[in-house]
Protein backbone atom coordinates (compact mmCIF):
# COMPACT_ATOMS: atom_id res chain seq x y z
CA UNK A 1 0.00 0.00 0.00
CA UNK A 2 1.24 3.06 -0.77
CA UNK A 3 1.44 6.14 1.60
CA UNK A 4 0.36 9.46 -0.11
CA UNK A 5 2.86 12.48 0.63
CA UNK A 6 2.67 15.68 -0.19
CA UNK A 7 5.22 15.17 -3.46
CA UNK A 8 2.92 12.54 -4.96
CA UNK A 9 -0.25 14.61 -4.23
CA UNK A 10 0.86 17.12 -6.02
CA UNK A 11 2.68 15.09 -8.97
CA UNK A 12 -0.78 13.76 -9.53
CA UNK A 13 -2.24 16.83 -9.38
CA UNK A 14 -0.11 18.56 -12.16
CA UNK A 15 -0.62 15.54 -14.45
CA UNK A 16 -4.10 15.72 -14.61
CA UNK A 17 -4.11 19.94 -14.89
CA UNK A 18 -0.97 19.28 -17.72
CA UNK A 19 -3.13 16.36 -19.43
CA UNK A 20 -6.87 18.44 -19.53
CA UNK A 21 -4.65 20.96 -20.53
CA UNK A 22 -3.02 18.98 -23.34
CA UNK A 23 -6.95 18.01 -24.59
CA UNK A 24 -9.20 21.32 -23.45
CA UNK A 25 -6.54 23.95 -24.68
CA UNK A 26 -6.15 27.11 -22.42
CA UNK A 27 -10.29 27.57 -22.32
CA UNK A 28 -11.36 26.03 -19.06
CA UNK A 29 -8.71 27.20 -17.51
CA UNK A 30 -8.65 30.43 -14.41
CA UNK A 31 -5.90 32.79 -15.18
CA UNK A 32 -4.63 31.72 -11.96
CA UNK A 33 -4.47 27.77 -13.02
CA UNK A 34 -2.10 28.69 -16.56
CA UNK A 35 0.13 30.51 -14.19
CA UNK A 36 -0.05 28.01 -11.58
CA UNK A 37 1.17 25.38 -14.33
CA UNK A 38 3.53 27.63 -15.98
CA UNK A 39 5.14 28.05 -12.36
CA UNK A 40 5.72 24.08 -12.46
CA UNK A 41 8.30 24.66 -14.79
CA UNK A 42 10.85 26.06 -12.29
CA UNK A 43 9.09 24.86 -8.60
CA UNK A 44 9.42 21.22 -9.45
CA UNK A 45 7.51 20.14 -5.50
CA UNK A 46 5.77 22.61 -3.93
CA UNK A 47 2.39 23.69 -4.72
CA UNK A 48 2.21 26.50 -7.21
CA UNK A 49 -1.24 27.58 -6.49
CA UNK A 50 -0.76 29.71 -3.80
CA UNK A 51 2.17 31.55 -5.30
CA UNK A 52 0.03 32.05 -8.66
CA UNK A 53 -2.70 33.35 -6.33
CA UNK A 54 -0.55 35.82 -4.36
CA UNK A 55 1.49 36.97 -7.53
CA UNK A 56 -2.08 37.95 -9.26
CA UNK A 57 -4.00 39.42 -5.93
CA UNK A 58 -0.74 41.82 -5.66
CA UNK A 59 -0.44 43.02 -9.14
CA UNK A 60 -4.00 42.62 -10.15
CA UNK A 61 -3.20 41.54 -14.05
CA UNK A 62 -0.62 39.01 -16.03
CA UNK A 63 0.75 42.70 -17.22
CA UNK A 64 1.06 43.60 -13.66
CA UNK A 65 3.51 40.69 -12.69
CA UNK A 66 5.30 41.71 -16.11
CA UNK A 67 5.91 45.06 -14.96
CA UNK A 68 7.35 44.17 -11.76
CA UNK A 69 10.29 45.00 -10.55
CA UNK A 70 12.82 42.02 -9.02
CA UNK A 71 12.41 43.13 -5.54
CA UNK A 72 8.83 43.61 -6.00
CA UNK A 73 8.65 40.11 -6.79
CA UNK A 74 10.54 39.04 -4.15
CA UNK A 75 8.57 40.69 -1.67
CA UNK A 76 4.78 38.26 -2.83
CA UNK A 77 4.83 35.27 -0.36
CA UNK A 78 5.94 32.34 -2.11
CA UNK A 79 8.12 33.78 -4.41
CA UNK A 80 12.19 32.82 -4.26
CA UNK A 81 14.93 34.44 -6.74
CA UNK A 82 14.19 31.54 -9.40
CA UNK A 83 10.69 31.88 -9.31
CA UNK A 84 11.71 36.22 -9.86
CA UNK A 85 13.96 35.42 -12.65
CA UNK A 86 11.82 32.93 -14.27
CA UNK A 87 8.80 35.65 -14.41
CA UNK A 88 11.12 38.05 -15.95
CA UNK A 89 12.28 36.03 -18.32
CA UNK A 90 8.81 35.05 -19.50
CA UNK A 91 8.27 38.62 -19.73
CA UNK A 92 10.94 38.99 -21.36
CA UNK A 93 10.43 36.45 -24.27
CA UNK A 94 7.18 38.16 -24.54
CA UNK A 95 8.05 41.60 -25.37
CA UNK A 96 10.38 40.06 -27.94
CA UNK A 97 8.39 37.53 -29.53
CA UNK A 98 4.82 39.06 -29.50
CA UNK A 99 6.19 42.76 -30.46
CA UNK A 100 9.04 41.94 -32.49
CA UNK A 101 7.95 38.39 -33.99
CA UNK A 102 10.51 37.44 -36.42
CA UNK A 103 8.82 37.28 -39.92
CA UNK A 104 10.80 35.26 -42.82
CA UNK A 105 10.72 34.98 -46.07
CA UNK A 106 8.21 32.40 -47.40
CA UNK A 107 5.45 33.54 -45.12
CA UNK A 108 3.13 33.34 -48.00
CA UNK A 109 4.02 31.41 -51.18
CA UNK A 110 2.39 33.40 -53.74
CA UNK A 111 5.02 32.16 -56.75
CA UNK A 112 6.42 28.96 -57.66
CA UNK A 113 9.93 30.32 -56.86
CA UNK A 114 8.88 31.09 -53.26
CA UNK A 115 8.53 27.69 -53.17
CA UNK A 116 11.64 26.67 -54.67
CA UNK A 117 13.73 29.26 -52.70
CA UNK A 118 11.86 28.51 -49.50
CA UNK A 119 12.99 24.73 -50.15
CA UNK A 120 16.64 25.51 -50.98
CA UNK A 121 16.63 28.08 -47.86
CA UNK A 122 15.58 24.79 -45.64
CA UNK A 123 18.31 21.81 -47.03
CA UNK A 124 20.91 24.88 -46.87
CA UNK A 125 20.60 25.95 -42.84
CA UNK A 126 22.02 22.60 -42.00
CA UNK A 127 25.55 23.92 -41.55
CA UNK A 128 27.50 20.33 -40.48
CA UNK A 129 28.31 18.28 -43.14
CA UNK A 130 27.13 15.29 -41.95
CA UNK A 131 23.78 16.96 -41.61
CA UNK A 132 23.52 18.84 -44.97
CA UNK A 133 24.45 15.36 -47.21
CA UNK A 134 21.80 13.18 -45.38
CA UNK A 135 18.42 12.57 -47.74
CA UNK A 136 15.69 14.61 -46.63
CA UNK A 137 11.51 14.75 -47.33
CA UNK A 138 10.06 17.67 -46.62
CA UNK A 139 6.57 18.63 -46.61
CA UNK A 140 5.49 22.36 -46.93
CA UNK A 141 1.85 22.92 -45.22
CA UNK A 142 -0.54 25.64 -46.35
CA UNK A 143 -3.80 27.12 -45.60
CA UNK A 144 -6.15 27.69 -48.48
CA UNK A 145 -4.48 31.34 -49.24
CA UNK A 146 -1.23 29.98 -49.73
CA UNK A 147 -0.10 30.82 -46.08
CA UNK A 148 2.47 28.84 -44.63
CA UNK A 149 1.61 27.22 -41.84
CA UNK A 150 4.45 24.77 -41.02
CA UNK A 151 6.85 22.43 -42.60
CA UNK A 152 7.08 19.12 -41.30
CA UNK A 153 10.28 16.08 -42.57
CA UNK A 154 8.28 12.92 -41.96
CA UNK A 155 11.81 10.91 -43.48
CA UNK A 156 15.58 11.39 -43.13
CA UNK A 157 18.17 9.44 -44.49
CA UNK A 158 15.08 7.83 -46.55
CA UNK A 159 15.64 7.97 -50.91
CA UNK A 160 11.96 9.25 -52.18
CA UNK A 161 12.99 6.33 -54.61
CA UNK A 162 13.31 3.74 -52.04
CA UNK A 163 9.84 2.75 -51.97
CA UNK A 164 10.17 2.30 -48.11
CA UNK A 165 8.15 5.69 -48.02
CA UNK A 166 4.84 5.50 -46.47
CA UNK A 167 2.43 8.37 -47.51
CA UNK A 168 0.82 7.77 -43.61
CA UNK A 169 2.92 10.60 -41.78
CA UNK A 170 2.30 13.61 -45.09
CA UNK A 171 -1.79 12.75 -44.46
CA UNK A 172 -1.29 12.42 -40.08
CA UNK A 173 0.52 16.16 -40.79
CA UNK A 174 -1.55 17.40 -42.95
CA UNK A 175 -4.59 16.24 -40.54
CA UNK A 176 -2.77 17.57 -37.83
CA UNK A 177 -1.85 21.13 -39.37
CA UNK A 178 -5.31 21.57 -40.78
CA UNK A 179 -3.70 22.26 -44.33
CA UNK A 180 -5.54 22.47 -47.62
CA UNK A 181 -2.57 22.70 -49.73
CA UNK A 182 0.76 20.54 -49.70
CA UNK A 183 4.18 21.01 -51.56
CA UNK A 184 6.87 18.48 -51.35
CA UNK A 185 10.80 18.57 -51.84
CA UNK A 186 13.08 15.97 -50.99
CA UNK A 187 16.75 16.25 -51.87
CA UNK A 188 19.51 14.57 -54.13
CA UNK A 189 22.77 15.45 -52.03
CA UNK A 190 25.07 14.24 -54.72
CA UNK A 191 23.43 13.83 -57.37
CA UNK A 192 21.69 16.29 -60.33
CA UNK A 193 17.78 17.18 -59.84
CA UNK A 194 16.34 14.66 -62.37
CA UNK A 195 12.90 12.60 -60.90
CA UNK A 196 12.88 8.70 -61.63
CA UNK A 197 10.23 6.83 -62.35
CA UNK A 198 10.34 5.56 -58.56
CA UNK A 199 10.48 8.91 -57.47
CA UNK A 200 7.18 9.40 -59.36
CA UNK A 201 5.40 6.49 -58.53
CA UNK A 202 5.71 7.64 -54.75
CA UNK A 203 4.30 11.05 -55.75
CA UNK A 204 1.35 10.05 -56.88
CA UNK A 205 0.87 7.76 -54.08
CA UNK A 206 1.38 10.67 -51.88
CA UNK A 207 -0.91 12.60 -53.63
CA UNK A 208 -3.98 10.60 -54.23
CA UNK A 209 -4.12 10.07 -50.60
CA UNK A 210 -3.80 13.77 -49.06
CA UNK A 211 -6.55 14.54 -52.13
CA UNK A 212 -8.35 11.99 -49.97
CA UNK A 213 -8.58 14.27 -47.18
CA UNK A 214 -8.98 16.90 -49.28
CA UNK A 215 -5.36 18.33 -49.47
CA UNK A 216 -4.23 19.21 -53.25
CA UNK A 217 -0.59 18.58 -53.45
CA UNK A 218 0.70 21.76 -55.92
CA UNK A 219 4.29 20.87 -56.35
CA UNK A 220 7.24 18.70 -55.80
CA UNK A 221 10.56 20.02 -56.30
CA UNK A 222 14.19 18.12 -56.14
CA UNK A 223 17.12 19.99 -54.63
CA UNK A 224 20.05 19.63 -55.12
CA UNK A 225 22.69 22.09 -54.15
CA UNK A 226 20.78 25.57 -54.99
CA UNK A 227 19.22 24.42 -57.88
CA UNK A 228 15.35 23.39 -57.87
CA UNK A 229 13.73 21.71 -59.90
CA UNK A 230 9.87 20.38 -60.46
CA UNK A 231 8.34 17.28 -61.26
CA UNK A 232 7.63 17.74 -65.07
CA UNK A 233 4.74 15.45 -64.58
CA UNK A 234 2.69 17.09 -61.69
CA UNK A 235 0.85 20.23 -62.88
CA UNK A 236 -0.46 18.82 -66.14
CA UNK A 237 -1.89 15.46 -64.67
CA UNK A 238 -3.58 17.40 -61.70
CA UNK A 239 -7.29 19.28 -61.94
CA UNK A 240 -6.99 21.34 -58.27
CA UNK A 241 -10.58 22.66 -56.59
CA UNK A 242 -11.33 26.07 -57.72
CA UNK A 243 -9.14 28.45 -56.16
CA UNK A 244 -7.60 31.82 -57.13
CA UNK A 245 -4.56 31.46 -55.08
CA UNK A 246 -4.32 28.00 -56.15
CA UNK A 247 -4.40 28.63 -59.80
CA UNK A 248 -2.10 31.53 -59.74
CA UNK A 249 0.91 29.70 -58.08
CA UNK A 250 -0.05 26.75 -60.76
CA UNK A 251 0.50 28.87 -63.57
CA UNK A 252 3.39 30.33 -62.37
CA UNK A 253 5.10 26.67 -61.74
CA UNK A 254 4.72 24.50 -65.01
CA UNK A 255 7.99 22.61 -65.74
CA UNK A 256 9.77 25.98 -64.50
CA UNK A 257 13.27 25.32 -63.09
CA UNK A 258 15.10 27.96 -60.98
CA UNK A 259 18.50 28.27 -59.09
CA UNK A 260 19.91 30.69 -56.23
CA UNK A 261 23.33 30.86 -55.22
CA UNK A 262 23.59 29.49 -51.72
CA UNK A 263 24.80 32.77 -50.62
CA UNK A 264 21.50 34.40 -51.18
CA UNK A 265 20.03 30.84 -50.04
CA UNK A 266 21.90 31.80 -46.75
CA UNK A 267 19.21 31.38 -43.81
CA UNK A 268 18.18 34.46 -42.75
CA UNK A 269 16.23 32.89 -39.33
CA UNK A 270 19.29 33.51 -36.75
CA UNK A 271 17.67 35.93 -34.53
CA UNK A 272 14.24 34.08 -34.74
CA UNK A 273 16.35 30.59 -33.31
CA UNK A 274 17.91 33.23 -30.83
CA UNK A 275 14.23 33.97 -29.36
CA UNK A 276 13.07 30.78 -29.29
CA UNK A 277 16.24 29.32 -27.63
CA UNK A 278 15.89 31.97 -24.72
CA UNK A 279 12.38 31.06 -24.08
CA UNK A 280 13.16 27.79 -24.25
CA UNK A 281 16.12 28.16 -21.97
CA UNK A 282 14.43 29.09 -19.17
CA UNK A 283 12.78 25.44 -18.73
CA UNK A 284 15.00 23.26 -15.87
CA UNK A 285 15.88 20.48 -17.08
CA UNK A 286 14.41 21.30 -20.84
CA UNK A 287 15.58 19.47 -24.45
CA UNK A 288 18.64 21.07 -25.95
CA UNK A 289 17.41 24.75 -26.65
CA UNK A 290 19.42 25.18 -29.34
CA UNK A 291 18.95 22.12 -30.93
CA UNK A 292 15.00 22.97 -30.60
CA UNK A 293 14.96 26.02 -31.63
CA UNK A 294 16.95 25.00 -34.99
CA UNK A 295 14.35 22.55 -35.61
CA UNK A 296 11.42 25.14 -34.74
CA UNK A 297 12.78 27.40 -36.92
CA UNK A 298 12.77 25.12 -39.96
CA UNK A 299 9.24 24.38 -39.26
CA UNK A 300 7.64 27.74 -38.73
CA UNK A 301 8.18 30.83 -40.28
CA UNK A 302 6.72 32.57 -37.77
CA UNK A 303 7.01 32.49 -34.13
CA UNK A 304 3.30 32.91 -33.27
CA UNK A 305 2.38 30.72 -35.87
CA UNK A 306 4.70 28.00 -34.04
CA UNK A 307 2.86 29.56 -30.59
CA UNK A 308 -0.36 28.89 -32.07
CA UNK A 309 -0.29 25.37 -33.75
CA UNK A 310 -0.90 22.23 -32.15
CA UNK A 311 0.14 20.76 -28.86
CA UNK A 312 0.77 17.38 -30.52
CA UNK A 313 2.05 19.03 -33.84
CA UNK A 314 5.18 21.14 -31.37
CA UNK A 315 5.65 17.30 -30.10
CA UNK A 316 7.00 16.04 -32.44
CA UNK A 317 9.70 18.60 -33.25
CA UNK A 318 10.70 18.99 -29.45
CA UNK A 319 10.20 16.99 -26.38
CA UNK A 320 6.92 17.27 -25.15
CA UNK A 321 7.87 19.14 -22.22
CA UNK A 322 8.92 21.73 -24.41
CA UNK A 323 5.98 21.51 -26.10
CA UNK A 324 4.10 21.63 -22.93
CA UNK A 325 5.89 24.95 -21.65
CA UNK A 326 5.26 26.94 -25.46
CA UNK A 327 1.59 26.11 -25.28
CA UNK A 328 1.85 27.55 -21.73
CA UNK A 329 3.23 30.25 -22.50
CA UNK A 330 0.86 31.05 -25.74
CA UNK A 331 -1.88 30.86 -23.82
CA UNK A 332 -0.43 33.68 -20.80
CA UNK A 333 0.74 35.81 -24.11
CA UNK A 334 -3.30 35.67 -25.46
CA UNK A 335 -4.54 36.13 -21.61
CA UNK A 336 -2.53 39.27 -20.99
CA UNK A 337 -2.94 40.75 -24.28
CA UNK A 338 -6.99 40.54 -23.23
CA UNK A 339 -7.46 41.03 -19.75
CA UNK A 340 -7.37 44.92 -20.34
CA UNK A 341 -10.34 44.61 -22.36
CA UNK A 342 -12.95 46.10 -19.65
CA UNK A 343 -16.79 43.99 -19.78
CA UNK A 344 -19.28 45.83 -18.18
CA UNK A 345 -18.92 49.20 -20.48
CA UNK A 346 -19.60 50.03 -23.93
CA UNK A 347 -16.55 49.35 -26.75
CA UNK A 348 -16.18 51.17 -30.10
CA UNK A 349 -15.80 48.88 -33.21
CA UNK A 350 -11.90 49.08 -33.38
CA UNK A 351 -11.57 47.92 -29.29
CA UNK A 352 -13.50 44.90 -30.05
CA UNK A 353 -11.71 43.86 -33.43
CA UNK A 354 -8.62 44.20 -31.24
CA UNK A 355 -10.02 42.07 -28.37
CA UNK A 356 -11.09 39.39 -30.95
CA UNK A 357 -7.92 39.85 -33.00
CA UNK A 358 -5.60 39.18 -29.59
CA UNK A 359 -7.74 36.19 -28.49
CA UNK A 360 -7.42 34.25 -32.05
CA UNK A 361 -4.57 35.31 -33.20
CA UNK A 362 -2.56 32.99 -35.56
CA UNK A 363 -4.51 30.25 -34.41
CA UNK A 364 -4.15 27.21 -36.60
CA UNK A 365 -8.03 25.90 -36.05
CA UNK A 366 -11.34 27.90 -36.90
CA UNK A 367 -13.06 29.36 -33.84
CA UNK A 368 -16.09 31.14 -33.54
CA UNK A 369 -17.21 33.50 -30.49
CA UNK A 370 -20.55 35.71 -29.42
CA UNK A 371 -19.89 39.02 -27.64
CA UNK A 372 -23.17 39.92 -25.54
CA UNK A 373 -24.43 43.23 -25.21
CA UNK A 374 -27.22 44.51 -23.02
CA UNK A 375 -29.52 47.44 -23.45
CA UNK A 376 -27.31 49.85 -23.50
CA UNK A 377 -24.36 48.33 -25.62
CA UNK A 378 -22.48 47.34 -23.27
CA UNK A 379 -20.19 44.40 -23.12
CA UNK A 380 -21.18 41.73 -20.49
CA UNK A 381 -19.14 38.87 -21.54
CA UNK A 382 -18.07 36.80 -24.48
CA UNK A 383 -18.85 33.03 -25.08
CA UNK A 384 -17.02 30.62 -27.05
CA UNK A 385 -19.54 28.82 -29.70
CA UNK A 386 -17.67 26.19 -31.52
CA UNK A 387 -14.72 25.06 -33.71
CA UNK A 388 -14.15 24.15 -36.98
CA UNK A 389 -11.60 23.16 -39.58
CA UNK A 390 -9.83 25.93 -41.40
CA UNK A 391 -11.53 24.59 -44.71
CA UNK A 392 -15.20 25.66 -42.55
CA UNK A 393 -17.16 28.04 -41.60
CA UNK A 394 -18.16 27.13 -38.04
CA UNK A 395 -21.20 29.73 -37.59
CA UNK A 396 -24.28 27.47 -36.70
CA UNK A 397 -26.78 29.44 -36.65
CA UNK A 398 -29.51 27.50 -33.55
CA UNK A 399 -26.23 27.06 -31.54
CA UNK A 400 -25.28 31.05 -31.61
CA UNK A 401 -28.82 32.19 -30.90
CA UNK A 402 -29.29 29.42 -28.18
CA UNK A 403 -26.47 31.45 -25.97
CA UNK A 404 -27.69 34.92 -27.03
CA UNK A 405 -30.75 33.85 -24.82
CA UNK A 406 -29.32 32.22 -22.06
CA UNK A 407 -27.05 35.18 -21.66
CA UNK A 408 -30.26 37.81 -21.82
CA UNK A 409 -28.61 39.42 -24.49
CA UNK A 410 -30.01 43.01 -26.47
CA UNK A 411 -27.38 42.48 -28.63
CA UNK A 412 -24.49 40.45 -30.31
CA UNK A 413 -21.45 40.74 -32.30
CA UNK A 414 -20.24 37.25 -33.57
CA UNK A 415 -16.53 36.35 -34.72
CA UNK A 416 -14.54 33.55 -36.16
CA UNK A 417 -10.75 33.23 -38.02
CA UNK A 418 -9.60 32.30 -40.97
CA UNK A 419 -6.53 30.31 -39.71
CA UNK A 420 -2.74 31.61 -41.42
CA UNK A 421 -4.93 33.16 -44.13
CA UNK A 422 -6.65 36.36 -45.07
CA UNK A 423 -9.50 38.42 -42.99
CA UNK A 424 -11.39 39.34 -46.06
CA UNK A 425 -15.26 37.73 -45.43
CA UNK A 426 -15.89 35.20 -48.41
CA UNK A 427 -19.47 35.41 -49.65
CA UNK A 428 -20.37 32.33 -47.57
CA UNK A 429 -19.69 34.49 -44.21
CA UNK A 430 -21.63 37.55 -45.70
CA UNK A 431 -24.24 35.20 -46.84
CA UNK A 432 -23.99 34.02 -43.15
CA UNK A 433 -23.90 36.69 -41.79
CA UNK A 434 -27.32 38.21 -43.05
CA UNK A 435 -29.00 34.59 -42.41
CA UNK A 436 -27.98 35.40 -38.54
CA UNK A 437 -29.15 39.19 -38.85
CA UNK A 438 -32.41 37.87 -40.22
CA UNK A 439 -32.78 34.88 -37.24
CA UNK A 440 -31.57 37.43 -34.30
CA UNK A 441 -34.19 39.70 -35.56
CA UNK A 442 -37.22 37.21 -35.30
CA UNK A 443 -36.23 36.79 -31.69
CA UNK A 444 -35.66 40.51 -30.68
CA UNK A 445 -32.19 40.30 -30.57
CA UNK A 446 -29.64 43.16 -33.15
CA UNK A 447 -26.73 41.44 -34.88
CA UNK A 448 -24.33 44.60 -34.75
CA UNK A 449 -21.15 43.03 -36.45
CA UNK A 450 -20.06 39.97 -37.88
CA UNK A 451 -15.91 40.28 -37.12
CA UNK A 452 -13.32 38.10 -38.96
CA UNK A 453 -9.80 37.14 -37.91
CA UNK A 454 -6.45 36.39 -39.78
CA UNK A 455 -3.04 36.87 -39.05
CA UNK A 456 -3.19 40.13 -36.41
CA UNK A 457 -6.29 41.17 -38.73
CA UNK A 458 -9.48 41.90 -38.55
CA UNK A 459 -12.19 42.70 -41.18
CA UNK A 460 -16.31 44.07 -40.04
CA UNK A 461 -19.04 42.72 -41.75
CA UNK A 462 -21.27 45.23 -40.11
CA UNK A 463 -25.25 45.88 -39.99
CA UNK A 464 -26.88 49.06 -41.18
CA UNK A 465 -28.51 50.50 -37.84
CA UNK A 466 -31.78 50.77 -39.73
CA UNK A 467 -32.30 47.34 -40.01
CA UNK A 468 -31.43 47.26 -43.69
CA UNK A 469 -28.97 44.40 -44.59
CA UNK A 470 -26.51 46.44 -46.34
CA UNK A 471 -22.86 44.67 -45.61
CA UNK A 472 -19.91 46.88 -44.86
CA UNK A 473 -16.58 45.71 -44.75
CA UNK A 474 -13.80 47.16 -43.58
CA UNK A 475 -10.55 46.08 -42.70
CA UNK A 476 -8.42 46.44 -39.07
CA UNK A 477 -4.58 47.52 -38.96
CA UNK A 478 -1.89 44.95 -37.79
CA UNK A 479 -2.53 43.72 -34.71
CA UNK A 480 1.37 43.78 -33.84
CA UNK A 481 3.08 45.66 -36.09
CA UNK A 482 6.97 46.50 -34.41
CA UNK A 483 6.50 47.68 -31.20
CA UNK A 484 3.43 50.38 -31.70
CA UNK A 485 0.40 49.61 -31.68
CA UNK A 486 -1.81 51.68 -34.45
CA UNK A 487 -5.37 50.60 -35.49
CA UNK A 488 -7.98 52.24 -37.86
Amino acid sequence: MQIATSDNIHGGHRERMRERFKTHGERPFDTYELLEMLLYYVVPYKDTNPIAKNLLIRFSSLAGIAGASRDELLSVDGVGERVADFLIGISRSYDEIVHGDVNTDGDKIETHSDAGEMFVRYFDSFTEKEEREKKRIVMALLDSSMHLISLVEPYVGLDFESGAVQSRPFVEAALASNAAIAVLAHNHPHGHGIATPADRETNRMIRNDLLAIDVDLAEHFIISGSDYVSFSEVVPALTFRQNAYLDRFVKDCALYTGSRSAELAAHASLEKQRQISSLIGLIRGADDAKSSAERLSRMFPRISGMLASDFYVISDISSEKTALFLKLFHSISVRRMTEDFEFGKPHTRAEIGRYFAALLGDSQREYTYIMIYDEKRRVTCCDFVSEGTVNTTSLPPRRVIEIAKQRGAVGVSVCHNHPGGSPTPSNVDIDTTKLLFRMFRTVGIVLYDHYVIARGKYCVIGISDDGEETITVSEGKELFPKKTHTYN
